[in-house]
This record gives C-alpha cells, sequence and structure tokens, in this order.
C-alpha cells in the first residue's frame, strides 16, 4: 500500500522500486536471512539489522546453555566467540580494500542497497557481532554481581565515568579521518578501525552503566531508569519499523532540494539583530523539520502496538501459559521476586 500514500516528481522512481522489492523479497525478511539473499533487492532497507540480531540470538542461547551446563567451558566460547567477531570485521575489510566507515552521500542515500560497503560489511552479520557479545559478557558480570552492596568510591567512579565517555567520543569523532578529501586509503587502518571502532564503543557504554549502577553517577542512573521511557520502550520496535516510510515519502514527495550552507548556520547571529522573527521562523522550521519523523513514527508504532503488537502478546501469553495445579498457588507480584537492588552509593558516605 506504500506507493499509494502520495505522489510527487520523484515518486515512481523512489517509492515504486521500494514497492517492487518488497513484492519479490519478502520472504527473505520472514526468514531473516535479508542480509544475504539479494541484499541488492532487500526489502526495507533500514530493516537490515534484524536479521542480524535474530543470529546473534541463536548463538547465544546457545552460548547460555553450555554456560549452564558448564560455566568454565561456555564462558571460554563466549571469549573465543568474541575475539572471532572482532577478527572478522578486520579481515573483511583488508580482504576486499572497503571503507572504514559507511560513507552517507548522496550517491550511497539514493541507492545504499546497491553499494558495495553496504553488501560486503554493514549489513552482514558476521561483521557487526562484537558488540553483541561484548554485551553478552557484561551482561553476565552484571548478573553475578545482582544484589551486591558494593559500592565504587567517588574517585573510582569519576575516573571510569570520564574515561568511558572519552572512548566513546573517541571510537564516533575518529570517523571524520576517513572523510577527508586528502585521506589516502590504507587498507590495514581502514581494516582496524572497522574492527575496534564498535568494540570501544560498548567498552565505554558498560563502563558508563557500571558507575551507573554501582558508583556515584546518580544523574545517569536517575535518567536511565526515567519512568518514562518505559512506555517509550514499547514503542521503539514500531517507530524503527515505519521511520525510513516517511522519510522516503517526503523525499518522493519533493519539487526541489532544501539547500542550506555554512552561512546560514553561521550566522545566526547576525539574522537575530536584523530580524527577530525571521531567527524564530528558522529555528522553528529546524525543529520542525527534526521532529516531523519522530512524531510520524511514533504515533505509528502507537497503532500498531495497540492493534498488533500488544494483542499478539496476550494471546501469546495465554497460550503459553501452564496454570497450576494447586490453585491457591499464586506468582509473587513483581515487588517480592528476586530483583537487582537498586544501590545507592551516596547514602554510604
Amino acid at each position: 500500500m506504500f506507493k499509494y500514500s502520495g505522489s510527487g516528481p520523484m515518486w515512481k522512481t523512489i517509492i515504486h522500486p521500494e514497492v517492487e522489492d518488497c513484492r519479490q523479497n519478502w520472504w527473505t525478511n520472514i526468514l531473516y536471512i535479508s542480509n544475504y539473499i539479494n541484499v541488492d533487492k532487500m526489502c526495507m532497507v533500514h530493516s537490515w539489522y534484524l536479521p542480524c540480531d535474530f543470529h546473534y540470538f541463536m548463538i547465544a542461547v546457545v552460548l547460555c546453555i553450555i554456560i549452564y551446563k558448564n560455566k568454565k567451558v561456555g564462558l571460554s566460547f563466549l571469549a573465543l566467540v568474541t575475539l572471532v567477531a572482532i577478527i572478522v570485521p578486520f579481515i573483511i575489510v583488508w580482504q576486499y580494500q572497503t571503507s572504514a566507515v559507511i560513507y552517507f552521500y548522496p550517491n550511497f542515500l539514493r541507492q545504499p542497497k546497491k553499494q558495495d560497503d553496504f553488501i560486503i560489511t554493514y549489513s552482514k552479520s558476521h561483521t557487526r557481532a562484537s558488540p553483541y557479545f561484548i554485551g553478552m559478557v557484561a551482561g553476565y558480570l552484571y548478573y553475578r554481581m545482582r544484589g551486591s552492596e558494593k559500592c565504587l568510591k567517588r574517585v573510582y567512579s569519576h575516573i571510569i565515568l570520564l574515561t568511558s565517555i572519552s572512548i566513546m567520543m573517541t571510537s564516533l569523532l575518529t570517523g571524520i579521518v576517513f572523510y577527508d578529501a586528502e585521506y589516502e586509503y590504507d587498507a590495514v587502518e581502514s581494516a582496524l578501525y572497522a574492527s575496534l571502532h564498535r568494540v570501544a564503543w560498548s567498552l565505554g557504554s558498560i563502563g558508563v552503566l557500571y558507575v551507573a549502577s554501582y558508583g556515584h553517577a546518580k544523574l545517569i542512573y536517575n535518567f536511565l531508569s526515567w519512568k518514562p521511557w518505559i512506555p517509550l520502550s514499547k514503542l521503539v520496535y514500531g517507530a524503527y519499523l515505519t521511520h525510513m516510510q516517511f522519510q522516503m515519502r517526503a523525499v518522493a514527495r519533493k519539487g526541489g532540494a532544501d539547500f542550506i550552507s555554512y552561512f546560514d548556520v553561521v550566522s545566526t547571529n547576525s539574522i537575530y539583530t536584523l530580524n527577530k522573527h525571521r531567527l524564530y521562523g528558522f529555528i522553528l522550521f529546524q525543529i520542525s523539520y527534526a521532529l516531523s519523523d519522530m512524531v510520524l513514527a511514533f504515533s505509528s508504532a502507537f497503532v500498531l502496538y495497540l492493534a498488533v503488537e500488544a494483542p499478539f502478546r496476550n494471546l501469546f501469553s495465554l497460550l503459553l501459559m501452564h496454570p497450576s495445579k494447586d490453585s491457591k498457588s499464586k506468582p509473587k507480584p513483581v515487588e517480592d521476586q528476586e530483583s537487582v537492588s537498586e544501590v545507592t552509593c551516596d547514602s554510604h558516605l
């Protein structure tokens, strides 16, 4: 139905090929193999990570079973899988001489599914697995520490927090080196960045969460445990599925391109002195343009959650629930069940 949702100068060029790809390759999405089979004709290009996540989940289940049966052997396998996940991107980028990052230039944005970097490295499960399995290691450590009342000292908390944030920002901002027009391609350098920058971001994230849970980072803890995140978290998947359709639709309907130069951005203060109302209009335009996708995506996600996800979630819960023979035995309330106790390090000072 997507092609009937509007019209515009670029509608047949952008929307119709996307619809045709979904008609031909919807089955690869159902089987979670769309990032390996007919990648250049993938249905909903932004859904490339869904098969990745599914593949990691299958491996994770096996690893968890092994850890449960034999902790030493299981953790050894987890360490081995994590190491392989770090090495594989290096080998792929070095062998195929691909770029360290995806260049979001017009050619890529017009046809991302046709780009070699997207097909070979960006969308493949075996090139992006390291953060998932590093997260498994962190999850295991956090599981072992649950209920612990130990708190990091304030100085250690600050050191770990600053180091973690520095690592995350370094992994993110150093990618600009590869966008430099005068940069000379180096296969080893590109391979190192491709294999390590996600690892660095993952380790930095773990450090921030560790300090928030067991250190002196109350502001971060309060932000991450903010209650409004709970209802929004139920809409994230639906927003992920729908957001790009709104973006594609907006581009396909345009009669011309929007042009904003460096001067337009830098001269905002000058605009303020010349025309106060014009500045407000400029700012409001930018805010509305930036937030419109989010509002539309989460609104559609809300409808999807009420119409599809919530009913099916309840249906499967009823089908899979085994009634207890003892009618008097009732499950404990969530508040009484064993959970990770909140660590309030400030109260120990």
